[in-house]
């Protein structure tokens, strides 16, 4: 419910100001993303539905109450005419079902748990797109904003080679490969632009923004980040996405599923057991003044080869009659798949174990390889940082070489080139930081954020 205020806080806020660019910081996002989800909105609702039918089936432990009624006119020639009115009612009443019921419900309370889980890792998509496209952007903006910083030097450099081009200190070769470097830069701005463009759409569609509104992300990628210390080991790790891991969730829910499907079919020898009591009253006209009353003891084996029904019964009427009748039968079997039913019961169940397994192993080799992605990216980030602080000492010192006329100027605009591409391609790599630790977050089964709270708190499992 909080989300979903939340949402239309957001949205109303929208409406109220939409001649202005909209503020939207993370958390905001997020809570739209899930808002306008259709097809998480309609995951939710079928899990609803389901929960609701599940209590609906707590009916079959209650009585079943039937009511009939008869009347029938019988014509006969050379007798009297006759007619007989019926009105019963009968509640039967189940004493024992071999578990069966039991059981059944057992799988369908897996089955929306799965369905739960479901919907789960389906939100945790939406919040890693949403996570993902958001900081996009921000990169966009950054990558846009280091552009147009070069540009602007770009064009002193420029207006400064244009000057020594007409004192005669600067070759013409230089002055064209000058115009050539901030042609090509003003390129690169063109597609930045176009780029921030298609991340702003692409965040606004996830987010149910009409696709003219004006957004503003609030927040910048730090262009000094540099990581998150984990300080668990492997194994610490490995135990917390064991417990809270979507997908490990989802292998526990389906063992368990398959195994009550094995023991259901198992259950075949224990007999169902149940009373039924009714009341009547008959006669050949109204009122009605013959009543009756009847008690069955019902048995039923639903053994597949030879099932079984017997029924025991005792009844009367106020005209002192009493009558006791034992009933049974026992129909061949009709359908032959229950041949088979056990052995797929077991090979599911077999399967399902082997599937979870399989994903254990899945999930030590991830959380390894996550673990060295995150150190990697880490020294790579110390290795472009120090690239940039020695590409900008390289930069002082051509510039200094070039006032005393030791370098060229297109030796210097050169080296601002280089140096806008380190920044660069160092933005992107704090990004891809961000994102392992987010991927990081997502296998150990935590929300945003989830990561950092606990290396905080150094709660480990």
């Amino acid at each position: 419910m909080r989300w979903f205020l939340a949402a239309l806080g957001a949205c109303l806020f929208t409406a109220g100001t939409s001649g202005e660019p909209m503020r939207i910081d993370l958390q905001t996002a997020t809570t739209l993303a899930e808002a306008n989800s259709f097809e998480l909105n309609k995951l939710r609702y079928g899990v609803k539905g389901e929960q609701r039918r599940y209590r609906l089936q707590l009916r079959d432990y209650l009585p079943q109450v039937s009511l009939n009624y008869s009347d029938s006119n019988t014509v006969q020639y050379f007798a009297p005419d006759s007619r007989d009115i019926s009105l019963s009612a009968a509640l039967q009443q189940p004493l024992f079902l071999g578990g069966r019921t039991r059981i059944a419900r057992q799988i369908q309370r897996s089955g929306i748990l799965l369905q739960q889980q479901g919907v789960e890792e389906r939100r945790q998509s939406l919040l890693d797109e949403c996570f993902t496209r958001f900081h996009s952007y921000l990169i966009e903006e950054q990558k846009l904003a280091l552009l147009e910083e070069a540009r602007g030097l770009g064009e002193s450099q420029l207006e400064i080679a244009r000057v020594e081009l007409r004192i005669g200190t600067s070759r013409e070769v230089d002055y064209l490969e000058t115009q050539l470097q901030l042609k090509e830069l003003e390129q690169r701005i063109l597609n930045a632009h176009a780029g921030l463009e298609e991340a702003a759409y692409a965040l606004k569609l996830l987010l149910g923004l009409e696709p003219g509104r004006s957004i503003q992300l609030a927040g910048a990628i730090d262009r000094d980040y540099a990581g998150l210390i984990l300080r668990g080991t492997p194994q610490t790790y490995l135990s917390l996405a064991m417990q809270n891991n979507l997908e490990a969730a989802q292998a526990h829910f389906q063992v368990a599923q398959n195994r009550a499907r094995v023991r259901l079919s198992q259950s075949s020898w224990i007999p169902n057991v149940s009373m039924q009591a009714s009341a009547s009253m008959s006669g050949s006209d109204y009122p009605l003044q013959d009543p009756g009353y009847s008690l069955s003891l019902i048995f039923e084996l639903p053994y597949e080869w030879l099932p079984l029904k017997t029924t025991l019964s005792l009844s009367n009427t106020t005209h002192r009659q009493y009558g006791q009748s034992e009933t049974g039968s026992a129909p061949l079997v009709q359908d032959l798949g229950f041949l088979v039913d056990r052995d797929i019961a077991r090979l599911e169940l077999q399967a399902s174990l082997e599937a979870r397994d399989k994903l254990f192993r899945d999930l030590e080799f991830n959380v390894e390889r996550t673990l060295k992605a995150h150190r990697r990216e880490i020294r790579n980030l110390q290795l472009l940082r120090e690239t940039v602080q020695l590409r900008e000492r390289q930069l002082k010192i051509l510039e200094t070489e070039v006032e005393v006329g030791q370098a060229k100027r297109i030796d210097y605009v050169e080296a601002q080139n280089e140096l806008l591409d380190r920044k660069l391609e160092l933005l992107e790599a704090v990004l891809n930081l961000i994102l392992i630790e987010r991927s990081f977050e997502r296998l150990l089964g935590l929300d945003i954020g989830g990561l950092a709270e606990l290396e905080a708190a150094g709660d480990y499992p």
